[in-house]
Parts: C-alpha cells; sequence; structure tokens
C-alpha cells in the first residue's frame, strides 16, 4: 500500500498510477505464470508492457479471438519466424505488447507473441503495426508531466512477423487457468486505488476499509485469488464510491468501467 499510496498521493494523476497497475497485472503476471524465460529477460530491462487481448465482438472468449500467428518458412533466410495477423482494440502506451493470438495451423492451440519496443513504441503506422488513437471520451488519463496516456487501436501490417523466440505456445488450460486471476489482479488493484485515491483528497479511511485493504494486500501476495477476494473488493468499492458521492468528488470515467467490472466478476 505505501508505494501506491505514495505514486498516488504525488501527484493526484490516473496516468501516473494506472498503465504501471495493468503491466503488472496482467502482462508481468502471465509471463511469470507461463514463460519464465521471457519474464527473466523483463525482469533485466524492466519497461511498460501491456497485454493485446480485445477485439471486437470478442466477448472475453478465446474462442472469439480472430488473432492468428502463423508458422513462415523462413529456411532461406536462415531462421524461423511467425507471422501475426491481429487487431486489438485496447491498448495503452507502452514499450512492449503481449499480444494473444491463435494457431493457424491449429485454432485450438493458444500462442502469446511478444512484440519488442521497435514494435510497440512506433505510432507512425509502419508495415509492422498501426496505432491508431481512441478519441472516445473518458479513455485518456493525465500524468503530472503534462502529456496524456490514450488507448489505441493496435492492427498488424502486412510484414507483422516475429522471431520464434518471440512466441509461446501454450496449452489452453493452462492459458485458461492463469487468465482467471486477470480479472481478479486488476479489480483487487483497483480497490487498493480506491483507498488511496480517498485518502488523496483528504477523507476518511475507516478501519473498516483499513481491515479489508490489508486482506486484500495479503491475499495479492498468496498464489490464488478467488471469490472472497473479490468480495473484499466489492465492500471496498461500495464504500469507496458511497464516499466519493457524499464528497461531491470528480471521478474520471474510468471508475464507471471498473464498476461495471466489478458487478460482471466472478
Amino acid at each position: 500500500r505505501t508505494r501506491l499510496d505514495g505514486a498516488a498521493l504525488g501527484s493526484g494523476h490516473l496516468g501516473d498510477v494506472f498503465p504501471h497497475m495493468v503491466s503488472r497485472n496482467v502482462p508481468q503476471f502471465l509471463l511469470r505464470r507461463l514463460w519464465p524465460e521471457l519474464w527473466e529477460s523483463f525482469t533485466a530491462e524492466p519497461h511498460l508492457m501491456m497485454f493485446g487481448a480485445a477485439e471486437e465482438g470478442w466477448g472475453g472468449r478465446l474462442d472469439n479471438v480472430a488473432a492468428r500467428a502463423r508458422r513462415l518458412d523462413d529456411s532461406l533466410a536462415g531462421g524461423d519466424r511467425v507471422a501475426l495477423t491481429f487487431r486489438k482494440t485496447y491498448i495503452m502506451d507502452c514499450a512492449s505488447l503481449l499480444v494473444l493470438t491463435r494457431a493457424a495451423e491449429d485454432p485450438a492451440e493458444i500462442v502469446l507473441a511478444w512484440l519488442p519496443r521497435e514494435f510497440a513504441a512506433s505510432e507512425s503506422g509502419g508495415a509492422d503495426t498501426t496505432w491508431t488513437q481512441r478519441t472516445e471520451p473518458g479513455l485518456s488519463m493525465s500524468r503530472s508531466t503534462g502529456d496524456d496516456v490514450h488507448h489505441f487501436i493496435v492492427e498488424s501490417g502486412p510484414e507483422c512477423a516475429v522471431s520464434a523466440g518471440s512466441v509461446l505456445r501454450v496449452d489452453r488450460k493452462r492459458y485458461a487457468s492463469a487468465a482467471m486471476q486477470l480479472g481478479r489482479r486488476e479489480i483487487t488493484s483497483m480497490s487498493l486505488l480506491a483507498t488511496a485515491t480517498l485518502r488523496h483528497h483528504g477523507l476518511p479511511v475507516s478501519a473498516e476499509l483499513v481491515d479489508f485493504e490489508e486482506q486484500v494486500l495479503a491475499a495479492r501476495d498468496a498464489a490464488k485469488l478467488n471469490g472472497r477476494h473479490l468480495e473484499l473488493a466489492r465492500q471496498i468499492f461500495a464504500r469507496f464510491f458511497a464516499q466519493a458521492s457524499d464528497a461531491n468528488l470528480t471521478l474520471h470515467a474510468l471508475w464507471d468501467r471498473i464498476r461495471d467490472m466489478v458487478n460482471q466478476a466472478r
């Protein structure tokens, strides 16, 4: 909590905190659970990484993921490569991107592809990836540095291909087991940000809220989050939104999306 409060209270800008929370809760978690070799490489050079999963109409279901990874015959070039075809709809500014796809040869096989900095950081619309900023209200958030964090639609170009070492083929059940934790991790993390937001605005954090907060923190250090931990987060959010309303706080539109996530989570 101290690190989170320090970040939030130091500026009050959601953009200073939220992207790092997403990076830690989702792609970094997947690397630790599923891809230890890339995780080791990441820890040697930490940076902001995002996860490309969402697509139009996918509804959070693996069977609806249209993104594909296709093996290329690169024998003449002296190595194996994998061509990627995808259009991901909610990607924040980042230095690298982990993309959820399925194998073109066998759609039942889950494939994670890592796009290194030169792919993910390019917003110029080159041959590898095209980044189109989303302009809907409530999708950008401010940083204390004066610039904003934006969301993008990221689409593969005709020459988007990575080395075989930048691809991980994952058993579907193993991936689903790890993915089950992602929403729980995001929601519990945001519940901690909710209490930090109360503190930032000088609002009281009751002993009951502190107890819930400490239980969530302890749970996040464990191997797996479950329904009881989601319920703790729900209790925190109920009190947070009530206090924010009573104090007439103007909250970023992100909190409305979090409220919807909490109501749908299981």
